[in-house]
């Protein structure tokens, strides 16, 4: 597999799809966290920590899925030598999502 990542040339790599494992977990946790999202905007539900608790869940496993998402595409970056946009991308959400959540949590 890392003999495949090698002999792609510079385009492929950041236009492709992901070529390892990891990054294809990446794009499906990815996937998992804007089906979340659309289920909460069309539930309307805004998550008010211990009013509501189905949405509490919801807002938590949408988190979650995006922060292992992030996870997963920096393992994928980092150590495994993922070139593509989208796992750039997929770091760059779980970040923010990470931050907004830790802020969310230690703001009040």
């Amino acid at each position: 597999m890392a003999s495949e990542i090698h002999d792609l040339c510079l385009t492929e790599k950041l236009f492709g799809r992901p070529l390892t494992r990891i990054g294809w977990w990446a794009v499906g946790l990815e996937a998992v966290f804007v089906a979340l999202v659309s289920a909460m905007i069309l539930w309307g539900s805004r998550a008010r920590w211990g009013l509501n608790p189905p949405a509490d869940i919801l807002a938590g496993a949408t988190a979650l899925s995006a922060i292992a998402a992030g996870v997963a595409g920096g393992i994928g970056i980092f150590c495994r030598g993922e070139r593509t946009l989208a796992l750039f991308f997929i770091l760059f959400v779980g970040a923010l999502v990470l931050v907004f959540s830790a802020g969310e949590l230690l703001g009040n």
